[in-house]
């Protein structure tokens, strides 16, 4: 079947034409010209890379070339042989800092901070060093002059060079210098941890060509580019043997850092927008930075996650070939490339100059894009001679447009009419037609629905109206009940407690019953102010009245009042808050509220374990937490634990209506404070809330209820009985005495039948002056004090209470009807203990007494806990002094002249002398651990049955093989807290019952260790003679100089420690300053030997000048800004030093 193609249409084929016509020549032009084009730009671009390739080979070249010749000059000039030289280097003091190479690489890097260059850190005391201190001070001097001569030289050269660090090492493989001071200094490179890194294996490099025996100054090495694991840096090493006299010292290693190179292939002249120059070394990692693809640098190119560069390109480069070509780039685009070797010392890296082909081939495409432009005019052109001729077939569709146009305005019912008939475009008109009909129908549609919603709208808002006015009914009924209850409930209370307080031909079951009707009163109560307080809540009607409140009485108060809920379950309450803490700004009827609840929730939901306590200030306010062990709260439930009627967990949803914790939540907002809740399901909740802390202001407020109730019983004349007269059981006469201050009868008679059942001694008052007067006759332990009286107020009796009696001493509480801020302020400046408003509930008394009773008794319990730690304190320095005498006293047994042996009940060697141990040809530590049956000729046991019986025993010894008698006398001892014996021996048939009882009494005292308070003893020690004589006198003489001794050592460190924490500057400038000591030059480096010498017991003088100790913390105390705690340690320490020199003297 034949295909033909024909336009339809006039207008198409007229477009066609004019087309075919203008594209056949312009084609055939345009391509003759791109290809001429592009293949001399083409040839242009790659020459260009060439040069651009050579000119940066060439300054890799000679940058190598540069590294080379300056560290082998710098390998042979003076500074860096005496720098690393065996008298005045870091060779020779690196040696001296310790007996043996490990030690000394210990203590060289103890010495400095790791990777601060040159800032000393504290010695550490897991290093284990013992040689003499004397040495060590020298040795670490040493090294520190050696390190401030010549460390500046080789921090400079790091500052200003491509070196991130610069190393000395010596022949033996120790790195006795690093500028930065990483892990790697003061290690060994052939076995030390650091042997297998690139800087080991620089130095075992040269170290193999210094032992082939070729030539020092032919010998450099470089270790190609990799990341130093202590730093994370890509760096590489090079290395020269150096000189000093004709003999090789060491080795100095630099360590380099890529960013010379990244200069260098950053520059980008003749590399236009997309070209770049690459550098990759025998490991296929860059070793320049890419300049188009951060990701490629040499930071993430030595990442273990980097994939080596695998590309044609570089496989091609590393095996030795160079050129110019197209290839793949490391990102995956095609470039124009011209690449080559670059040998680096011994080794060899690819280098590439690349430009991609769309940048090298611009001008072909610019050349195409005019081609292009030109067409799309060309086409233009046609395009608008086409449209004028396709004029008249448009200008029917003009016409049905602007209909179609009409109705879419909303004139749904403007006619369309087209003059054409019988083609498409009649048709068209026809389907626009039905269209129009269709869409007018649908609108009326609408319009009805629009109606009946607008309908159902404002029906369910007139019910939503009505709904509402329900629910506000609801809520103030509910608020007008519970408003009502309260009055026969508190009559049900009263009469409930009234009648149980007479107990008055009362059974047990009706006091019980009396019991059960309180409690249900207390709930009911409890729950009828919840729901009044979250009616109030709800529409914003609940008021706060702020003021100054004990954050701790609060806490003590509510603790104390939540005892009787834990008395069923085993569960304790602790308080771990800090004993003094801040007034906070609340309401405290509504604080005591909050913690109350959160403490009741905290016992309610905790089976068993604890309910922790705590308060922290944290800034301005006052954190406190209430943390259980309870059952915990699902993740779940958190988000809704705040709502009301809501319960913690619902397995337990009977316990309360819920209210508890919406009302808290919203109690502490309205204090300016925030609640908030963390719990784990099993473990455990913790509820944490702020309030802020009391800024001593806070606004008026009005006279509320309890005020004006208060006022209207003073109005009531009250007949009460006498004093006496009441039957009350009498209290304990131990029990504490209360004074009662109050201008009121009736309150006196109230406290006096509230407080002395529970075993007070009451003792009343009714006026200011009357109280002075009673408390100056007896002494009582607390105040509870009206502050409304006459002549003297509350405040005024505080006042002077204040100036004889302090607050830890005598407790007092303010019994108060005033609940103003201001009054409450000036209560707890006038000298209170805490208060309470009347009128008061009984239990919150009983609180509130024993919290102010205990604490007292706790401050003089404290008191009393620092003596007896100082009286410990003591003891134990005096056990740690005998205990080093007992360790000199065992030496010098040792070390006598008499054949001893220590043995345990088990007959096992603990101690044998030297003369013994040489008897038997044995050395004294060999013998420790072994049964003394392997020196004798029969077990001791048959020859010596039992050594208390029989103190002394003659015992068959082998002595090179032969039997030998030795006369033996045992004393039983406790050595190292166990039972053993002592045994002495002799050659002869009768020891020296002398000598024999002086050694007794020597291991005595070595048992007891209480050589130094026994006189006696030390006399018997003492007639021994020899050593023992010498180590007597010594004792003696420390009796005396002791004390003085560790005073003036004590003195000096306290006055250097105030010193330097005060000015920051060390013990010379103190030397230099006070004039006291002198300051001496040692080879340009200052030293103070003299004041050295009065830090440590052992470099003490035999004859120290305590005067210039003192003078010296008296010249630091009058010249430095000391804390507090700094000004008493230091002058008591003077006062100290005083008394014992003038003992002394």
């Amino acid at each position: 079947m034949k295909w033909t193609f024909k336009p339809r249409g006039l207008r198409a084929q007229l477009m066609l034409a004019f087309f075919m016509l203008g594209l056949v020549p312009f084609l055939v032009v345009t391509l003759f010209f791109l290809y001429s084009h592009g293949k001399d730009l083409t040839t242009q671009t790659s020459n260009h890379l060439v040069s651009v390739r050579n000119i940066k080979k060439s300054q890799l070249e000679d940058y190598f070339g540069n590294l080379k010749e300056q560290i082998i000059n710098f390998s042979q000039q003076d500074f860096a042989g005496n720098s690393i030289g065996r008298f005045y280097g870091f060779t020779g003091a690196f040696e001296k800092l310790g007996t043996t190479p490990q030690e000394a690489r210990a203590r060289a890097q103890a010495r400095y901070v790791p990777g601060s260059w040159d800032q000393l850190q504290k010695p550490d005391s897991k290093v284990d060093i013992e040689p003499s201190i004397s040495a060590l001070i020298l040795a670490d001097e040493m090294y520190g002059r050696v390190h401030q001569r010549f460390h500046r030289g080789y921090a400079d050269m790091v500052r200003k060079s491509n070196y991130s660090d610069i190393f000395l090492v010596d022949l033996n493989g120790d790195v006795v210098y690093s500028v930065t001071k990483h892990a790697n200094f003061a290690t060994n490179l052939l076995s030390g941890p650091y042997q297998a890194s690139g800087l080991g294996d620089t130095f075992a490099k040269i170290k193999r060509r210094l032992d082939g025996g070729q030539k020092p100054q032919q010998i450099f090495e470089f270790t190609d580019f990799g990341r130093n694991e202590l730093t994370g840096q890509v760096v590489a090493y090079l290395a020269a043997p150096v000189m000093q006299y004709d003999y090789v010292r060491g080795v100095v290693i630099f360590e380099l850092l890529p960013d010379k190179l990244n200069q260098i292939m950053a520059e980008r002249e003749g590399l236009g927008e997309t070209g770049e120059t690459i550098l990759v070394g025998p490991d296929k990692r860059m070793r320049a930075n890419a300049w188009l693809a951060p990701e490629f640098s040499v930071e993430n190119s030595f990442s273990p996650n980097f994939r080596p560069l695998q590309t044609p390109l570089v496989v091609k480069t590393l095996s030795g070939e160079q050129g110019v070509g197209l290839f793949r780039s490391y990102h995956d685009d095609e470039v124009l490339a011209a690449y080559t070797q670059v040998k680096v010392f011994d080794t060899e890296w690819a280098f590439v100059a690349e430009i991609s082909t769309s940048e090298a081939y611009r001008p072909i495409r610019q050349l195409e894009t005019l081609v292009i432009l030109l067409g799309a005019g060309s086409l233009l052109l046609l395009i608008l001679f086409s449209r004028w001729l396709s004029h008249s077939i448009t200008a029917p569709l003009r016409s049905l447009t602007a209909a179609a146009e009409q109705v879419a305005d909303g004139a749904l019912d403007h006619p369309i009419s087209i003059a054409r008939t019988d083609d498409d475009i009649d048709r068209l008109a026809q389907a626009f037609r039905h269209m129009q009909r269709s869409v007018k129908d649908k609108i009326e549609l609408i319009e009805r629905q629009t109606q009946e919603l607008q309908q159902q709208v404002k029906l369910t808002h007139k019910q939503n109206l009505s709904l509402q006015q329900a629910d506000k009914l609801k809520d103030e009924l509910l608020a007008n009940t519970s408003h009502e209850l309260r009055t026969p409930i508190h009559g049900i209370k009263g009469m409930a407690e009234s009648m149980l307080a007479s107990q008055q031909d009362l059974t047990e079951g009706q006091q019980k019953q009396l019991g059960l009707i309180i409690k249900s009163a207390d709930g009911l109560a409890r729950l009828v102010d919840d729901l009044l307080d979250y009616h109030q809540m709800r529409y914003g009607q609940l008021e706060i009245h702020p003021q100054p409140v004990s954050s701790k009485g609060v806490i003590r108060l509510v603790l104390d009042l939540c005892q009787h809920l834990v008395q069923a379950k085993p569960l304790t309450l602790v308080d771990i808050s800090p004993a003094e803490l801040p007034p906070v700004l609340a309401d405290e009827q509504r604080l005591e509220q909050v913690l109350y609840n959160l403490v009741g929730n905290a016992i309610k939901y905790t089976p068993q374990g604890k309910v922790v306590l705590n308060a922290l200030v944290e800034g301005q306010f006052l954190r406190i937490r209430v943390t259980d062990t309870g059952i915990g709260i699902p993740r779940e439930h958190l988000e809704h634990i705040f709502e009301p009627l809501v319960q913690m967990s619902p397995e337990l949803s009977k316990q309360g209506a819920g209210l508890g914790l919406s009302i808290t939540r919203q109690l502490v907002h309205l204090m300016g404070g925030e609640l908030s809740v963390e719990s784990e399901p099993s473990v455990g909740s913790t509820f944490a809330f702020t309030l802020p802390l009391a800024s001593g202001k806070a606004g008026s407020l009005t006279l509320d209820s309890r005020q004006m109730e208060h006022q209207l019983v003073r109005q009531q004349p009250l007949i009460l009985p006498d004093w006496e007269s009441d039957d009350l059981p009498p209290p304990p006469a131990d029990a504490p005495l209360i004074l009662v201050v109050d201008d009121e009868p009736i309150n006196l008679h109230i406290l006096r039948h509230l407080l002395q059942p529970c075993g007070y001694r009451i003792l009343p008052s009714s006026d200011g002056h009357d109280a002075l007067a009673k408390l100056a006759q007896e002494p009582v332990d607390l105040i509870l004090l009206d502050v409304m009286m006459p002549t003297l107020s509350g405040f005024d009796v505080c006042r002077r209470l204040r100036e004889q009696h302090p607050k830890d001493k005598l407790p007092v509480l303010l019994l108060t009807a005033l609940n103003q801020p201001k009054d409450i302020e000036e209560g707890f400046n006038a000298g209170a203990n805490d208060y309470l408003v009347k009128p008061f509930c009984k239990e919150e008394l009983f609180a509130r007494v024993r919290a102010l009773l205990e604490a007292s008794a706790g401050r003089a319990s404290l008191v009393e806990n620092r003596l007896l730690k100082q009286e410990i304190e003591h003891r134990l320095n005096l056990q740690a002094q005998l205990h080093q005498d007992q360790e000199r006293l065992l030496t010098l047994l040792g070390e006598g002249a008499d054949p001893m042996v220590f043995i345990d009940e088990q007959g096992m060697v603990l101690f044998a002398s030297r003369v013994l141990a040489r008897l038997l040809g044995q050395e004294p530590e060999a013998m420790e651990g072994l049964p003394l049956d392997e020196w004798l000729a029969t077990p001791l046991a048959s020859q010596w049955p039992d050594l208390t019986a029989r103190p002394e025993q003659d015992l068959s010894f082998l002595v090179a093989g032969q039997k030998d008698e030795l006369n033996a006398r045992a004393l039983p001892i406790s050595l190292g807290g166990q039972r053993a014996f002592a045994l002495t021996l002799s050659t002869e048939s009768r020891q020296d019952d002398n000598r024999v009882m002086a050694l007794e009494n020597a291991l005595k005292s070595l048992s007891r260790q209480a050589i130094i308070e026994d006189g006696q003893l030390l006399g018997e020690l003492s007639r021994l003679g020899g050593e023992f004589r010498s180590l007597a006198d010594n004792l003696i003489r420390q009796q005396d100089d002791e004390p003085l001794r560790r005073a003036l050592v004590d003195t000096m460190r306290l006055t250097l420690d105030a010193w330097q924490q005060s000015t920051g500057k060390g013990k010379i400038v103190l030397a230099e300053k006070s004039k006291l000591w002198r300051v001496y030059m040692d080879r340009s480096s200052p030293q103070t030997r003299t004041l050295d010498k009065y830090l440590s017991l052992d470099t003490l003088p035999k004859a120290p000048r305590w005067k210039t100790v003192v003078a010296s913390a008296e010249y630091v105390l009058k010249q430095c800004p000391l804390s507090e705690v700094q000004q008493q340690s230091l002058h008591q320490s003077t006062q100290l030093l005083r008394q014992l020199a003038s003992r002394k003297g």
